[in-house]
């Protein structure tokens, strides 16, 4: 999980380092900017990688589920991942939604 989390986050951070301006901040901010916006971030590209590929990323969900202790707990995440898969973003609107949520 741990693997994971850490891949996640250095995309973020090279996805935020890529936005126009955001270098241009304190390094306070940025570090806040990215503290505030891990999660939804990583959630929107887990499920955009579901969306892309199902298969492989189904392995992976019931991997995560099985650490939580409540099973039931991933059933709202699951939903999101599948109304992605529904939507079929593209890199782009997947990119301009974890814009957005870093403006948030």
């Amino acid at each position: 999980m741990a693997d994971i989390t850490t891949c996640h986050v250095k995309a973020l951070v090279d996805f935020c380092k890529a936005m126009p301006g955001f270098m241009d901040l304190r390094s306070e901010d940025q570090i806040t900017l990215i503290k505030n916006s891990t999660i939804d971030a990583s959630l929107l590209r887990s499920a955009y990688s579901f969306a892309q590929h199902p298969e492989r990323q189904l392995k992976q969900t019931s991997r995560v589920s099985s650490l939580l202790p409540n099973s039931d707990l991933f059933q709202p995440v699951r939903r999101f991942y599948d109304r992605i898969a529904d939507i079929n973003p593209n890199e782009t609107q997947i990119g301009l939604l974890v814009a957005l949520r870093l403006a948030i």
